[in-house]
């Protein structure tokens, strides 16, 4: 018997994904243009922060979770160039 293993990937984001994607991404640039201390662990719990959800919604949280670890990561880009063009 042969073993082929199959790699799940994740389905492409949505447009609207894409797009609340990228106006966060903004809005964490502006932040730490206003606050160049802030860290990585900052912007981090505020992401944590932000998907918690009292009514208990898994599905929006988890989402909002994933999307927030994805901007995470192109925060450490972020801050990585800005620390560069010091």
């Amino acid at each position: 018997m042969v073993f082929v293993p199959v790699v799940h990937r994740e389905s492409a984001a949505s447009p609207r994904a894409q797009e609340l994607g990228h106006e966060l991404t903004q809005v964490i640039q502006r932040f730490l243009q206003r606050h160049p201390d802030a860290s990585a662990e900052d912007v981090s719990r505020a992401l944590r922060l932000a998907v918690e959800e009292p009514s208990g919604r898994k599905e929006t949280a988890q989402i909002a979770l994933t999307i927030g670890l994805a901007l995470l990561i192109a925060l450490g880009g972020v801050l990585a160039w800005v620390l560069q063009a010091r």
